[in-house]
């Protein structure tokens, strides 16, 4: 036992001490036959980390060291045994290689006899390991040029034999080697990569300078095992694994002559970062000389708020781009949908509206805007002056930035598709989205999980990364990015589409970060963009004009400090100028001014903030003078502090007051018209407008004269200047200029009304009226009290102009229920009766019940046996 521990000493100490410069090694040596060949291969020498075969002698030696020569000993160490079989001769059998060059290999075959000594264990070494060095197991070196000698010696009475080394230089002078030109490079940092596919492999051109061929074997070395072999036969290449960088070094065998490439192990198809930001930054390049004429913008949204509320959102915009003149200009018409679930519910509440974007420049100014198609702002609209140089920038542009921004998709101050892409592999929370910062990147923490391919002109990129861990307040975020990048056939970028789908530890492991199967994501964000080149078109008469964005007309009102109109005024408080029914419908007063210019009370109220708001100061009423800033529209407002406010205005007529309809007939005068506002000690100023056929004539007592030429209707309206909520509305029918009207014209330039007391300002019916619209229509207008709502019926009729009856034939609700008409108690005239009307056609007879249960009842004896008659009389 004690020789076998002493041999495996022996053994770990030559293997420690194998390179360092020794003097001697030791090894068992084989049991060899007479008949085994003492030739001998020679082979290069390679370093630990490169895959090499060094050529073992070709004689086969079998080991019979056995339990049974356990107690061998050498010389030094007898055995107490006397049947020790004690070594007689060591023979090196292969001497007739005498001459190594640098770095080449031998093995020494050596014979001990007798054959079955019983310790046969040998030492090695070599007289000057610089020249050639011998390991324990009789491996010798060539290192450098030289001679030495290599000494075998017996462990079991020091036998020796010796064998005479020279070693020669290599012949090789010089090298080259290089990767076929069809190797795709990368250059990074200063270091040009070259991109090996796995599955390939790759042949090396080389070239010797030397005069002995056999001298012309590279020997190669890797700064990583295992991802890239190479074969020194054949001088090819071939990628194992994969990875980020590999450094290759190529020497001469026995020389010092070397080569390094640097190498990334990569699948087909696939790009570095660096590769996708210079293909990048070449399409930016390319693009900034081109015209991008259209743009479309498709964003889709499906989100949670706090309270696990989702919203799915998608809007889709068409840019196109325009110029006129020296301007530039973008219009965008965007649709969006949402859809509204609450928490724990099914059903949804869906929504659609239309809106359109300007950007652009028109006389001397840079304008931003999106609205709505009722004209109502989504954002605050902005102006900037186009200047040379920008003083203040928050209201001054360079013309320069004004193109830009006139003509390019701009994002989150990236500038054109490119540089928006670029920015996705940067690493930084980029898509600012309406929703905060969302992290659609493949930089940052994308990067560790980050694979990028390209196929037919597009690049795909997918990463995965945890954005927030689970705690006890949160259930953790992991993001999965997956990106596509279209380019056209001349490397311009076209398209892009980034999607983002995040999940929490209900459907990933966050310990093992592995997705489950059948994975629900809990939010999902996709942005697309898209650019279209061409030239660009003239655009004319367009509503998004900025032109309209300046009042033309509008009505003045003053808001509180809350931002609500103002129907009250105290003492000590501030209103601020505002505005309704503003003309364009695109108007805003944060782009054209609308100023206080004067109080006509400086005791009431006083103008604060430049004409932007007054301060009430006493009681009154007082008079604002107003005007819009560019086009100098000027407008009224009244205001009343501490008085009576309007309640009423009556409509008289040479001064007795008058129905709300008067009829007339064409070319005749309504004169001496007058309007008292309720009560009379409340500001009796007044607005009267006309609609419809003929004129009105202001006179100089505040009375007006109305007349028309022309038959058909008119609405005269007197609205408070201190309340507009308060108005008088008079509906005025002009009847054709007719001495000999018919029978059935005169029915039809007629306007009846029921006086009964169930029909004309009763509990259940405000008002009535009968109109006959042609000979064989009819339309009754009630005026329910409890619905607060005008019902029309329209009635098929037969006048007969012979017997001067009017006949009922069927109804019809026009904008109503039938049963909640009847819920009501309101009347429907009886059909299938011949009704007497009178021969100058001023009043007409009918019957008129309310439906209950299927049953008829008389609308005032609410009898259902019969029916009492009533008569329209002409108004």
């Amino acid at each position: 036992m004690k020789k076998r521990l002493l041999a495996i000493s022996v053994l770990l100490m030559s293997l420690v001490s194998c390179n360092v410069n020794t003097s001697s090694s030791s090894s068992s040596a084989s049991n060899t036959s007479s008949s085994i060949s003492s030739s001998s291969n020679i082979s290069s020498s390679s370093s630990s980390t490169i895959s090499s075969t060094t050529i073992a002698p070709s004689s086969s030696s079998s080991s019979n060291s056995s339990s049974s020569t356990s107690s061998s000993s050498s010389s030094n160490n007898s055995s107490s045994q006397e049947d020790d079989i004690h070594v007689k001769s060591v023979t090196i059998k292969n001497k007739e290689v005498t001459t190594l060059k640098v770095g080449q290999t031998i093995q020494l075959n050596v014979e001990v006899l007798p054959t079955n000594a019983t310790n046969k264990i040998l030492n090695y070494s070599s007289s000057n390991t610089d020249i050639a060095s011998v390991s324990f197991n009789g491996l010798i070196t060539a290192r450098q040029s030289g001679n030495c000698i290599i000494t075998v010696s017996s462990d079991d009475g020091n036998i020796q034999d010796t064998l005479a080394i020279e070693v020669i230089s290599s012949t090789v002078s010089k090298f080259d080697a290089n990767f076929d030109s069809s190797v795709e490079t990368i250059t990074l940092k200063n270091t040009t990569f070259y991109k090996l596919i796995l599955g390939k492999s790759y042949p090396l051109n080389v070239s010797f300078d030397s005069t002995d061929s056999k001298d012309n074997i590279l020997e190669a070395s890797f700064s990583i095992d295992g991802v890239v072999s190479f074969d020194p036969n054949t001088n090819i290449i071939t990628p194992l694994k994969k990875a980020e960088s590999v450094i290759l070094t190529l020497k001469v065998r026995g020389t010092n002559i070397s080569k390094e490439f640097a190498l990334k192990i990569i699948n087909e198809g696939e790009k570095d970062t660096s590769e996708i930001v210079a293909k990048l930054d070449s399409s930016k390049e390319k693009e900034e000389r081109l015209t991008v004429s259209q743009y479309d913008v498709n964003l889709d949204f499906n989100t949670l708020d706090i309270n696990e509320n989702r919203t799915h959102a998608v809007q889709s915009t068409k840019f196109n781009i325009h110029k006129n003149g020296t301007d530039r200009l973008m219009i965008g018409d965007t649709t969006t949908t949402t859809s509204y679930t609450k928490y724990g519910e099914t059903n949804s509440e869906e929504n659609s509206y239309n809106s359109h974007i300007f950007k652009g420049m028109s006389d001397g100014n840079y304008y931003e805007y999106q609205v709505l198609d009722n004209g109502q702002h989504l954002v605050t609209p902005y102006k900037k002056a186009i200047v040379d140089s920008v003083s203040d920038s928050k209201t001054q542009i360079t013309r320069d930035d004004a193109l830009t921004r006139s003509t390019t998709m701009i994002m989150n101050s990236h500038v054109g598709l490119s540089e928006i892409a670029k920015s996705h592999f940067n690493g930084l929370y980029e898509n600012s989205i309406g929703f905060g910062s969302i992290p659609m990147y493949f930089g940052g923490l994308g990067l560790g999980n980050l694979k990028t391919v390209e196929k037919d002109n597009i690049v795909f990129a997918d990463t995965s990364f945890i954005e927030t861990y689970p705690s006890s307040v949160s259930t953790g975020e992991v993001y999965f990015n997956h990106g596509e990048y279209k380019f056209n056939s001349d490397g311009i970028l076209t398209d892009i589409k980034v999607v983002s789908y995040v999940y929490d530890n209900t459907y990933y492991d966050f310990t093992t970060k592995e997705l489950k199967e059948n994975a629900q994501y809990r939010e999902m964000y996709s942005t697309e963009y898209k650019q279209i080149f061409g030239s660009l078109t003239t655009i004319e008469n367009y509503e998004l004009n900025p032109n309209n964005l300046y009042f033309t007309s509008y009505t003045p009102v003053l808001a509180t400090k809350d931002g609500y109109e103002a129907n009250k005024f105290e003492i000590g408080n501030y209103y601020y100028i505002s505005y309704l029914n503003q003309q364009p419908k695109y108007a805003d007063s944060r782009i054209d001014s609308i100023i206080i210019d004067e109080v006509s009370n400086s005791e009431v109220a006083t103008i604060e903030d430049a004409g932007r708001s007054i301060k009430i100061i006493g009681a009154g009423v007082c008079k604002l003078t107003i005007y819009s800033l560019k086009n100098q529209v000027k407008t009224e407002l009244y205001i009343s502090v501490n008085t009576p406010s309007p309640s009423s205005i009556t409509a008289k007529v040479n001064g007795k007051e008058t129905d709300d309809q008067i009829t007339i007939n064409a070319g005749e005068k309504l004169e001496n018209i007058s309007f008292e506002v309720l009560p009379s000690i409340t500001l009796q100023d007044v607005d009267v407008t006309l609609e419809g056929v003929g004129e009105l004539t202001k006179n100089n007592n505040n009375t007006y004269t109305y007349q028309s030429d022309i038959a058909g209707k008119a609405t005269i309206t007197a609205t408070s200047r201190l309340d507009k909520t308060i108005r008088k509305t008079l509906s005025i029918n002009v009847n054709e200029k007719k001495e000999d009207l018919s029978f059935i014209d005169k029915i039809l330039a007629t306007t009846y009304v029921c006086k009964d007391t169930s029909m004309e300002h009763s509990t259940d019916i405000t008002s009535n009226r009968l109109e006959f619209v042609s000979s064989t229509k009819a339309m009754l207008y009630i005026e329910a009290n409890e619905a607060q709502f005008t019902y029309i019926t329209e009635y098929d009729v037969t006048i007969d102009e012979t017997n001067k009856t009017i006949t009922f034939n069927s109804f019809n609700l026009t904008n109503g229920d039938y049963d909640e008409y009847n819920y009501y108690y309101l009347p429907t005239i009886k059909t299938g009766i011949a009704y007497k009307i009178s021969d100058d056609t001023k009043s007409l007879e009918s019957k008129l019940f309310f439906l209950e249960d299927g049953t008829e009842y008389d609308i005032s004896t609410l009898d259902s046996d019969s029916l009492l008659t009533y008569y329209f009389e002409a108004k």
